[in-house]
């Protein structure tokens, strides 16, 4: 592979032309007088929504079930292949999968063959780091399939039915790193919370750190509430008789004591600024129907508790 740094000088030392061996090299006239692919559809189907090639060659003989199959198949159909041992191996593959007694094995070959998704694309994104759940999900679930078909090509000697394109399949897949591969990914991501999340969820177990940081973030609702009871008693105690209050947690803001304004206009409450220092109540911000208040207690929760969706946020980054 050449990899050049942007804007980088390089030079062209020979041109060798490449004669491909065993090939047939179709020109475009040919490819497009046997409509082997065919740009616009046909005129029955116009409308439909149906592929455009489901009128060509290729379109008819497609029934390819993932992207790196239809990929091949396109450049089969480029490059027709002039081997007769290799294009037997392949017909008699065909012809042994369309038996009676293979239909089981044709079946789990096309499930095996549909999980299989376009891992280079992935994995491009993954090195990138601007990877979405999404890409994760395609790399584990083509780790699986590719595992599984390997299974059942190395089961076809037990149904007397052995064939060299299955062998090579057998004998290019690195079983050890694909598996390694897929034994991280489920040890380390949740990818059911990750669906309903939307974002990368570390499993339990996997980082005890993540883990007690999202343990006390599941538990934050019943603690603020409580914390908020105790808010309530202070108050009280310093004259200031509210009916109710909130504690909450901001992402980046922290946690604040909330109030009402309805409860607020109570003519019997002081609001003045001197008073509410007093109580130690510090104005943050407000909006239609609340004011936020900082207080010792407010402050000390940032101080212990921290940004916990943040850090929650990095950790799972982190373990990425």
């Amino acid at each position: 592979m050449l990899c050049l740094q942007a804007g980088a000088p390089f030079y062209v030392n020979d041109i060798k032309r490449f004669v491909p061996e065993n090939l047939v090299v179709l020109g475009e006239l040919t490819i497009r007088g046997l409509q082997v692919f065919r740009e616009n559809p046909h005129p029955a189907i116009s409308g439909s929504l149906k592929s455009k090639e489901s009128s060509s060659l290729f379109g008819l003989a497609d029934k390819t079930k993932s992207f790196h199959g239809k990929r091949l198949l396109r450049k089969w159909f480029h490059f027709p292949l002039a081997d007769p041992v290799t294009i037997t191996s392949r017909l008699d593959a065909i012809g042994g999968l369309l038996e009676p007694h293979a239909i089981s094995l044709h079946k789990d070959m096309s499930q095996a063959l549909c999980g299989i998704r376009n891992v280079k694309l992935s994995t491009q994104k993954i090195v990138q780091g601007g990877f979405s759940v999404n890409d994760l999900a395609n790399v584990y679930n083509s780790a699986v399939s590719v595992l599984h078909l390997r299974d059942i090509c190395c089961s076809l000697e037990a149904h007397k039915f052995r064939n060299r394109a299955f062998d090579v399949l057998v004998s290019t897949v690195d079983t050890d790193r694909i598996r390694q591969l897929r034994d991280l990914l489920e040890e380390s991501i949740n990818f059911a919370d990750s669906k309903v999340e939307g974002k990368v969820c570390i499993r339990d177990g996997f980082d005890q750190d993540v883990d007690s940081v999202r343990h006390s973030y599941m538990g934050l609702d019943s603690f603020l509430t409580d914390i908020g009871i105790q808010e309530m008693k202070r108050l009280r105690g310093e004259g200031f008789l509210l009916s109710k209050l909130h504690v909450i947690y901001y992402p980046q803001i922290g946690y604040l004591v909330v109030l009402d304004v309805e409860v607020l206009e109570d003519p019997s409450l002081d609001t003045g600024e001197s008073n509410l220092k007093r109580i130690d109540l510090e104005y943050m911000f407000s909006s239609k129907n609340h004011l936020y208040y900082k207080s010792k207690t407010m402050y000390e929760l940032d101080n212990e508790l921290g940004d916990i969706h943040g850090i929650l946020v990095v950790g799972n980054q982190s373990n990425k």
